[in-house]
């Protein structure tokens, strides 16, 4: 049984009690002026009565009400002050998108928001990015989101480096180790590659992985590969691992 079910039939016994003992009071009365014996047989009541016990009855409701009111109040997030801790999915001009514990939440930018580094510096609401961890502080609204009045983010600026990309490659440099790989899930999105001393090159064949060189890779194959970001060079990659799919 819930909480407002049993407070329910709390006070409607509480109402009946009051109401019997009303009248069991009232009747007994009577009798004692008669100098008759207080007896359990049910009067008739009079409009006095009647006013007075619907008086009682509103009161407790009004009680009871208030009661509830109490208890969801309690239970309710609105208006509590609540940290936050979770990876930037993404950002706009108005708040972020928040991954906390596997749930996603949204971050309102209060009008003074401070944000700080680790070290308790502050920065701007441009330096963050997907994919950074974050200490959001404010109020929970009313549409569940936080208006944050703080933010600290909780590691590194930059956020995790490697991505792993599945695609075609569709361009390969002659006077240099450079593909370019097409994202097969992201129409559009193109790597310039780097291939340099340290990527792991492997292909499979005959159904076996082996390893690889530039010269095996060709227009067309299918690879997936795991990048990191060039330092200053949007769009440009440098390949850690590169596995080709693709078999002659």
């Amino acid at each position: 049984m819930n909480t407002k079910k049993s407070i329910f039939l709390v006070f409607r016994l509480m109402i009946m009690i009051l109401v019997l003992s009303l009248i069991f009071a009232r009747k007994s009365a009577v009798e004692a002026e008669n100098g008759a014996t207080p007896t359990a047989k049910v009067t008739i009541l009079n409009d006095d009565q009647k006013e007075e016990i619907e008086s009682l009855r509103e009161e407790v409701k009004k009680k009871v009400e208030e009661k509830l009111k109490t208890i969801t109040d309690e239970k309710s997030e609105v208006g509590k002050r609540r940290s936050w801790i979770g990876i930037i999915k993404e950002k706009t001009a108005a708040g972020l998108t928040l991954l906390v514990r596997g749930e996603t939440k949204q971050v309102k930018f209060d009008e003074g928001i401070k944000i700080v580094n680790s070290a308790r510096k502050d920065i701007k609401i441009d330096d963050l990015k997907p994919g950074i961890k974050v200490i959001a502080m404010g109020y929970v609204q009313e549409d569940e989101s936080l208006l944050a009045k703080r933010i600290v983010v909780a590691g590194n600026l930059e956020p995790r480096k490697t991505k792993v990309v599945f695609g075609k490659i569709t361009d390969k440099s002659k006077s240099g180790q450079i593909l370019v790989i097409a994202d097969a899930n992201e129409e559009g999105k193109d790597y310039e590659t780097i291939i340099d001393d340290k990527t792991k090159i492997l292909q499979v064949v005959a159904g076996k992985i082996k390893k690889a060189k530039y010269d095996d890779f060709k227009i067309g194959q299918s690879v997936v590969v795991v990048l990191t970001p060039v330092k200053g060079q949007e769009n440009r990659f440098t390949a850690k691992n590169i596995l080709i799919l693709t078999e002659d």
